[in-house]
């Protein structure tokens, strides 16, 4: 049914959502959208779970129960009275007095839209995607229901939680197709911006301020990459936000969402399992014993009813939740004090980065340019501002300082680190696997952290607020007691990033350090986004990635793979059906060709031929090293150029 099809269930999706929503009669617009948000993805993984044992997570059958759920919900909210939520105001007044916000938000606005075309345009490629995302959703998709994928070549294809890549499966069931595979972290991404609008708003701020500071979150460098991929980082951020505005709502709707979204986060991602202790320090913060109670049995609702299909699935095929095997045993942290001190200092010292800056570094012109525009934009923005800020406090104006010399900053921390001895140098890719959260995370994010922290203990910030300023400092400390340290820990970092992120609202007051700010947050948006090494703009001397091959794109990250997806394309029918032989981190998801059309079939290695022989499948591809050597009487074989894979087809 293609986009048609694709448009109608997305109608049907958000009008069930968004009157559900309603009939709650929440206290502001942000509120009901993030109701609506979290009652949209709760019925695609519950109808999902629902079709799945019949293998009916087709288009007819996901048309069939969003029809039928939204005529529920059109019943209900007829039968409450038609409730109908108010829409929010803000005049042209407004909007002249806060002349630096509505710069940061054309800019953010700008790079949303942009982000939105490039997904269309570009297909996803990123390593864990080609890897298992994108290869479990497409094994659903041709066998239209959940459940664990026989013989798969990586374990992180069934062990993991699956909302994520239920949300991915959604689209792929509708459009035949990948172009909108990234939707749901790219709707997580607004989803993340309007939470921590509402956060910052429950902890008392202005309206300005709580702009201020989800604008900025938007800005940031892991949020921008990720947005344009089909990795699952903010929606497990969104969920954990959502979480924390509605237990800081208080009320008993909000209660019940709260663990709505609880069930979703640890059902995407065992990061999600990592953000119970710190929702639960922001409820022990907020509640009275009444609602924690409440809070605990939603919680676990939520969980059994939208977070624990994963974990069953892991029970039966392997006995244990969470799916325990080799892969997972390869990151186990180091326990020892000294483990940990060094995991936690290593992830702390990982906040220091600048993505993009690696291309910007090459040139010198584009170097000293971009030091004089962060050095003397900020002065024009506060010569735009009419508001009556309040003058720079000791500690603000270093981090004026700070903030326009983080370009020197980066390289300086690098040269200590190599002189030094340190291999892992401060990261300037733009590269969703490497980056942090730019030059605002390092010298803006975490000094407010920290201030909050101190102030707190001097009695001079609330529970609430350092509830939330904690989540930084626990969830590095439990990163590093269960997770050894590695180049992409930063994605992990948007939970507690994004937990934290409303309280930049206090900085709002300071005319002159939010200007910094802004400036250095428009540049990290454009570095991040023109820089982007899997979305290259055909700047710095790069191919635009709409001019390349599909397979030229999904192997940016891999260029050898673009040659051996050609081969497959060429000789095994699109219709067909390919066997394969694959170690931990092979990619297996562009086998499924353009329209996954093509089914894939994973065999072990030690029969997989005779395997491929009783059930008719007549291409077998091999990995390097995987094929064996000879072949057995019946099969011919191809070598691949010299990558070191075979394609072998039967007689």
């Amino acid at each position: 049914m293609g986009f048609a099809g694709f448009a109608l269930a997305s109608l049907l999706l958000v009008t069930s959502a968004a009157l559900s929503a309603a009939m709650l009669r929440l206290r502001g617009f942000a509120a009901l959208l993030l109701a609506a948000y979290l009652l949209a993805a709760a019925e695609i993984v519950l109808l999902t779970l629902a079709l799945s044992p019949f293998h009916a997570v087709t288009t007819v059958g996901l048309l069939a129960g969003e029809t039928l759920w939204a005529i529920a919900a059109v019943g209900l909210w007829s039968l409450n009275g038609r409730p109908r939520p108010r829409l929010p105001a803000l005049g042209r007044a407004w909007l002249r007095q806060h002349p630096t916000l509505l710069v940061l938000a054309c800019a953010v606005a700008a790079a949303l839209l942009f982000q939105l075309v490039l997904q269309v345009v570009a297909p996803p490629n990123n390593w864990d995607s080609m890897t298992y995302h994108l290869a479990r959703a497409a094994a659903w998709n041709q066998d239209h229901a959940l459940g664990y994928v026989p013989n798969a070549n990586t374990e992180r294809m069934n062990i993991f939680p699956p909302n994520g890549e239920i949300a991915i499966l959604y689209t792929l069931t509708f459009l035949g197709t990948d172009q909108l595979a990234a939707l749901p972290q790219y709707v997580a991404g607004i989803a993340l911006i309007v939470g921590c609008y509402a956060v910052a708003r429950q902890l008392g701020f202005p309206r300005s301020s709580s702009a201020f500071a989800a604008l900025v979150l938007a800005s940031l460098g892991q949020v921008v990459l990720q947005s344009t991929t089909t990795q699952n980082d903010l929606l497990v951020a969104s969920f954990v936000l959502a979480a924390a505005f509605f237990v800081l709502e208080r009320d008993k709707s909000g209660i019940a969402l709260a663990g709505l979204a609880v069930g979703l986060a640890v059902g995407t991602k065992t990061t999600g399992v990592f953000a119970l202790p710190l929702l639960g320090l922001i409820a022990l913060s907020t509640l009275g014993r009444r609602r924690l109670i409440e809070l605990a049995a939603s919680s676990t609702l939520g969980v059994l009813s939208v977070g624990s299909a994963g974990y069953a699935l892991n029970l039966v095929h392997r006995h244990s939740l969470l799916g325990a095997g080799k892969e997972q045993n390869a990151f186990r942290a180091d326990p020892s004090p000294t483990g940990v001190l060094s995991s936690f200092a290593r992830t702390v010292g990982g906040f220091v980065d600048f993505p993009g800056f690696l291309t910007v570094s090459h040139s010198l012109v584009a170097a000293l340019a971009l030091l004089a525009v962060l050095v003397l934009a900020p002065r024009f923005l506060v010569a735009l501002d009419r508001r009556r800020g309040r003058g720079l406090r000791p500690g603000e104006a270093v981090l004026c300082v700070v903030l326009a010399l983080s370009p020197v900053l980066v390289v300086a921390v690098t040269a200590l680190e190599r002189a030094a001895g340190i291999h892992k140098t401060v990261n300037v890719r733009s590269n969703e696997d490497f980056a942090f959260f730019g030059p605002i995370g390092a010298f803006l994010v975490v000094p407010v952290v920290l201030i909050t922290l101190v102030s707190f203990a001097r009695g001079r910030a609330g529970r609430r607020e350092a509830a939330l300023a904690a989540a930084v400092p626990i969830f590095v400390l439990e990163l590093a007691f269960v997770y050894a340290n590695n180049d992409w820990i930063g994605r992990f970092m948007i939970v507690p990033i994004a937990l934290v992120a409303p309280l930049l609202a206090a900085v709002y007051p300071a005319r002159r350090l939010v200007a910094g700010a802004v400036v250095v947050a428009l540049v990290t948006l454009f570095t991040t986004i023109a820089f982007n090494e899997q979305k290259p703009l055909g700047l710095a001397g790069s191919t635009p990635v709409w001019s390349l091959s599909r397979a030229q794109v999904e192997a940016l990250n891999r260029p050898r793979m673009a040659f051996i997806i050609d081969v497959v394309d060429r000789t095994v029918p699109r219709r067909g059906r390919l066997g394969v032989v694959f170690g931990p981190d092979d990619w297996s998801y562009p086998f499924y060709g353009a329209k996954l059309q093509r089914r894939v079939v994973y065999l072990r290695p030690g029969d997989a031929l005779a395997a491929a022989s009783r059930t008719g499948v007549r291409d077998v591809l091999f990995a390097r090293g995987r094929a064996p050597h000879p072949l057995p009487p019946g099969w011919d074989g191809r070598s691949l150029g010299r990558t070191g894979w075979v394609l072998a087809a039967r007689r």
